[in-house]
């Protein structure tokens, strides 16, 4: 399949077919969780199983009721004769999400909050009190669903093409690609993300996510094989769609302006890069708030992309945010040595030694807690930090 300009791209053929939601949850885990529990509700259908599968963010705190036909499920603070565990119901994790399928024909929910998906399958949902759910419920032909929770989330009716067959395609064409890329076989791996991308048009038409999310990946395959220029407009392309459904301030569009700046980066230009970059920053800071790791790691690119672009105060600034952040998320980490590390090399060439020296020092210190005394990275930092203090006749690190 050829990439094309994003100016010249197809109209989308197919809005209509509700499938899984992005704004609230986008993550490569979300997307695969809910891949997994597609995969579960086709084999309950073919073996005639009845119950419910949750997709949801942290682990559970849910208390469980058996009965001979239903399973009552509460908040953990409801009395009740068990905690969540119980041969009726399995936990399955995916990273950050847990996948919980129960089997049961009648599950009854009292004061949960699912902050996911629900997979109701030829099941009856029954609700009590304040139940719920805050993105999803997808329905199979026979599921009964209370009439209370229908009042305040519309149910999406299972459709085996759109919700299970195209999703479970697209998952394991993923997969190969993946192992293709660990194998550095990077034609097979961005054949295969071809594959995924052309099948998504051909299924939901250009303007969906998982148009996007194929144009995303396939971006992801060509930049890891050096091709860059394919790798950006596959990643402008994923923006121009994203843009439509997300609108400007979603972290997923944030992720895609942080590929396009990787790009401008390996390939040097590095002011475009640093444009790309602040965009980047901006809608992390208004999504995450100031300490957050995701903004760290921004600080940190916009400082690399300085240094190599001769800013070298405004480097230095956003170095220092970056370790700011990131010493009170990581602490002694080899991560944070790596943000003392840049701002030392910032602040040398700025002439700044004795700062430049105490940052090196600190890198030292936390290489040598991290990855052990006699690790190469340990050595160039103490190296560094003696080289910095230069003529002195006595070791900076005698009394350490």
């Amino acid at each position: 399949m050829n990439i094309k300009d994003n100016e010249t791209l197809p109209n989308s053929n197919c809005n209509a077919i509700q499938t899984l939601d992005f704004y609230k949850h986008w993550t490569v885990e979300w997307i695969t969780s809910n891949f997994g529990a597609a995969k579960i509700v086709g084999q309950m259908l073919k073996q005639n199983e009845r119950g419910l599968i949750f997709v949801v963010k942290l682990e559970a705190q849910w208390q469980i009721e058996t009965n001979a036909d239903s399973i009552t499920i509460s908040d953990s603070k409801v009395p009740s004769k068990q905690s969540l565990g119980n041969d009726k119901i399995e936990k399955i994790q995916f990273e950050s999400y847990c996948v919980y399928v129960i089997k049961s024909k009648v599950v009854i929910l009292n004061k949960v909050n699912i902050d996911g998906n629900v997979y109701a399958i030829d099941c009856e949902l029954q609700c009590e009190k304040n139940v719920v759910i805050t993105t999803q419920i997808f329905v199979t032909k026979n599921a009964i669903i209370d009439q209370k929770l229908r009042q305040s989330l519309s149910p999406i009716e299972w459709n085996d093409i759109f919700h299970h067959d195209v999703p479970i395609q697209l998952q394991c064409l993923q997969d190969k690609a993946l192992q293709c890329l660990a194998e550095l076989l990077f034609d097979d791996a961005i054949a295969h993300h071809q594959e995924a991308l052309q099948l998504s048009i051909d299924t939901f038409g250009l303007d969906h996510s998982y148009v996007a999310n194929c144009y995303n990946n396939l971006g992801i395959a060509f930049n890891i094989s050096a091709q860059t220029d394919n790798a950006l407009n596959c990643h402008e392309i994923a923006l121009k769609i994203s843009l439509k459904i997300f609108g400007n301030f979603h972290a997923w569009i944030g992720n895609l302006y942080d590929h396009i700046g990787n790009c401008y980066y390996k390939k040097r230009i590095y002011a475009k890069a640093i444009e790309y970059y602040k965009q980047v920053l901006n809608i992390r800071l208004i999504i995450f708030g100031d300490d957050h790791e995701d903004v760290a790691t921004s600080y940190a690119r916009l400082g690399l992309s300085c240094e190599y672009d001769e800013q070298i105060d405004t480097a230095i600034e956003y170095y220092g945010k970056a370790l700011h952040i990131r010493k009170q998320i990581f602490g002694n980490t080899k991560r944070v040595a790596d943000t003392y590390w840049n701002l030392a090399d910032m602040l040398k060439t700025k002439g700044e030694m004795s700062s430049a020296f105490k940052c090196y020092e600190e890198a030292w210190k936390i290489y040598s807690v991290a990855l052990g005394e006699w690790n190469q990275e340990t050595i160039e930092a103490k190296k560094a930090a003696e080289q910095t203090i230069g003529g002195s006749s006595v070791s900076p690190f005698s009394s350490l």
